[in-house]
């Protein structure tokens, strides 16, 4: 029965279900089961629903049953007891839904009373616990500024105590200074008074430090007026310091008051390091005073010949200082390298006015200034090496003490700089007379080379080192423009030897000159860019960019050039007897092609006497190699020429004896290049590229 039911039930609407089934879930209640679902799990015989639905469903189906172990087959079968009963389903079903209607109209009523209820209790809470909030906050943030300010106060507190502290310390420290300086004052005031001035220099070590900061206070008249005493008993010990050195020096008692003395510089430049300058100065100016008299005021010993006689002065000064003097003065103060020092700044500054009258009387001797400046030199070194300059440098000789950072370092001869053309200008005449012999003759041919040009770089090897010595400054550049200046002429000199007439034939001699010529110009180009190198090594930094050989290496090469082409004209024309030969020969009335011609045994002949003689006498392989190719690209020029301007006309059989002729002179001017070494080799792929060119 119950499965009959089920199948009607199911077969029906589900429309009611669905309004249902949204009720139910609307209420947060278990979602029912779809309609087949509820009957094709029968075997759940219990459905678990809430004791609420209970009640309802009860008061909807008036029954008092316990809907929570509602049976529902049971409960089919017992409204459809037979089959009868099947036929009210109609009714029932409607009956059903109206009570599921009813139903769901409560359950949607009651779960809106319930929401509504939520909903305001939940609002109500809510504000209630923001208000409580807000309430916090505020009194949070009162006590924080309450907190705040109370914080504020006591690091206001703490930082005015730290600077009370600060202050108060400072005071107490000030106190202390002043009271020891008051004490020290009138400590070192008595020692001064019983010139004891070894303990006096010992107070002070801690005295002046302590007033220092005294100054700091300008506004404070009890401290200012402290200084002002210090300072007027500073005053009062100067003079009186100053003037035991007066009396003992003027006495001549300084030898009895050694500690005296050197114990009161001790206090002098303990006191103001300006007033050591002072003594300093005192008694360079002591020291010197003579030195003024005899060299100032005496010209005849004041000429740049006798400058030797003020270095031997400063020599007694130093040995009287050495035995008598030294022990005055602290070592820190270094007395005898002042006065020296000052010694070397007055001789540039006399030097240099001797040199300016000289020059204005036209009086000028440069070897009296080149023997002033050696002597210069050589003292330079000796008092560089004598006060030690350089203590790191291993000097042992006055000649390896030079120091270029040293204070003496150039420190007189620098005053020679402004007149070291007079020197370059001697150079320069010197060079002048050598030239004059050089226009006449070269010299000798010594290793290929004329020893005009060795002489040439050797003087200036001499003279660049010479110079060097004096100065790498403008007058040293002035010498590198003089050196320019003469290679350009020696160069003119060079191209002014070869032979004017493009004509002549070379001689053995000839060939030598031109040669020697080459030679010369190829190894004055290379020294010159040796020179080149030497010269900017030496010469200070901010000059290096201005010293530059390139135009006259560059002048030295066409000279080779040149000379190349003169020596290739000049072995041309020896040729010129068989060039006639050739041009006389019957070509157009031969009979018989014979052997080579006699021009083309005449041209070997001449060959094989000068191309020997050139491979002798040309230094370099490059050269002798450009000059036969250069030699074999004229020739052939030449000889091509005369066969068509000078040969007409031409018979066929003088036509194949030319080329019999032509093809001798190939093989000739191939062997050419081997001609006067015995081994032979392949004559190199340029010359042999110009040949088939031109033969062709």
């Amino acid at each position: 029965m119950a499965q009959k039911l089920a199948k009607v039930i199911t077969n029906s609407k589900d429309n009611d279900y669905d309004v249902l089934s949204a009720s139910l879930q609307s209420s947060n209640l278990p979602k029912l089961p779809s309609p087949t679902t509820r009957f094709e799990e029968a075997s759940h015989e219990i459905i678990e629903i809430s004791s609420d639905i209970d009640m309802k469903i009860r008061k909807v189906l008036n029954q008092e049953q316990d809907l929570t172990t509602f049976n529902v087959i049971k409960y089919v079968n017992e409204i459809f007891p037979d089959e009868e009963s099947i036929s009210k389903v109609d009714s029932i079903l409607l009956k059903l839904k109206n009570q599921i209607f009813l139903l769901d109209s409560q359950l949607k009523s009651l779960v809106q009373e319930k929401q509504t209820t939520i909903n305001q209790q939940l609002v109500t809470q809510i504000q209630t616990d923001m208000k409580n909030l807000v309430a916090k906050i505020a009194d949070i943030k009162s006590k924080a500024s309450d907190c705040e300010s109370t914080v504020l106060e006591i690091t206001t507190d703490i930082k005015s105590l730290d600077q009370t502290k600060t202050n108060l310390s400072m005071t107490i420290g000030l106190l202390n200074r002043i009271h020891v300086t008051v004490h020290g004052i009138e400590y070192v005031k008595g020692l001064a008074n019983r010139k004891q001035y070894e303990q006096m220099a010992d107070v002070l070590r801690y005295l002046v430090p302590s007033i220092a900061p005294l100054k700091e206070y300008p506004n404070v008249q009890q401290i200012v007026s402290l200084c002002d005493r210090f300072n007027g008993f500073q005053n009062e010990v100067k003079k009186s310091i100053f003037s035991e050195f007066e009396s003992a020096f003027h006495g001549g008692t300084y030898s009895k008051q050694v500690e005296l003395l050197h114990s009161s510089c001790i206090v002098l430049e303990l006191l103001d390091s300006n007033w050591k300058e002072q003594l300093i100065k005192w008694y360079c100016d002591l020291q010197l005073a003579d030195y003024y008299n005899i060299f100032r005021k005496n010209p005849e010993v004041a000429g740049l010949q006798d400058v030797s006689r003020r270095y031997s002065w400063l020599k007694r000064l130093l040995k009287n200082y050495d035995e008598q003097h030294a022990n005055l003065f602290p070592e820190s103060w270094e007395m005898g390298q002042r006065f020296t020092l000052q010694f070397c700044r007055e001789t540039n500054h006399d030097l240099s006015e001797v040199m300016t009258k000289s020059e204005m009387e036209n009086s000028f001797d440069t070897k009296s200034m080149l023997q002033a400046i050696q002597t210069t030199l050589d003292f330079e070194s000796k008092v560089m090496f004598r006060f030690n300059i350089n203590p790191t440098a291993e000097a042992t000789s006055p000649s390896k003490a030079v120091d270029v950072n040293s204070s003496f370092y150039r420190v007189i001869t620098s005053c020679f700089d402004p007149f070291l053309w007079h020197y370059v200008d001697m150079e320069d005449q010197v060079l002048k007379s050598k030239f004059e012999g050089y226009n006449k003759s070269l010299g000798e041919i010594e290793d290929g080379i004329f020893s005009s040009s060795v002489e040439l770089f050797l003087f200036y090897r001499q003279t660049f080192a010479n110079c060097a010595k004096l100065s790498t400054g403008k007058p040293f550049l002035d010498l590198c423009k003089m050196y320019q200046k003469w290679l350009d002429i020696y160069k003119d000199v060079l191209l002014g030897k070869l032979f004017k007439d493009e004509r002549r034939p070379l001689s053995p001699e000839d060939i030598t000159l031109v040669c020697g010529i080459i030679n010369t110009s190829d190894y004055c180009n290379g020294t010159s860019e040796q020179l080149e190198n030497k010269l900017g090594e030496t010469i200070d930094e901010k000059m290096k960019t201005l010293v530059s050989f390139s135009a006259e290496m560059e002048g030295f090469l066409t000279t080779t050039a040149t000379a190349i082409q003169s020596l290739v004209k000049g072995i041309e024309n020896t040729l010129e007897p068989a060039f006639n030969l050739m041009s006389k020969k019957s070509w157009s009335s031969l009979a018989t092609v014979g052997d080579q011609s006699e021009h083309i045994t005449m041209i070997a002949g001449i060959l094989q006497t000068n191309i020997p003689l050139v491979r002798k006498q040309i230094a370099s392989q490059k050269f002798f190699r450009t000059f036969c190719d250069k030699f074999v690209e004229s020739f052939l020029t030449k000889f091509l020429n005369n066969i068509y301007n000078r040969c007409k006309p031409m018979s066929e059989v003088g036509a194949e004896q030319m080329l019999l002729d032509t093809h001798s002179l190939n093989n000739i001017l191939v062997a050419m290049t081997m001609l006067g070494v015995e081994e032979k080799t392949q004559p190199p792929p340029s010359f042999m590229k110009i040949l088939a060119r031109c033969v062709s």
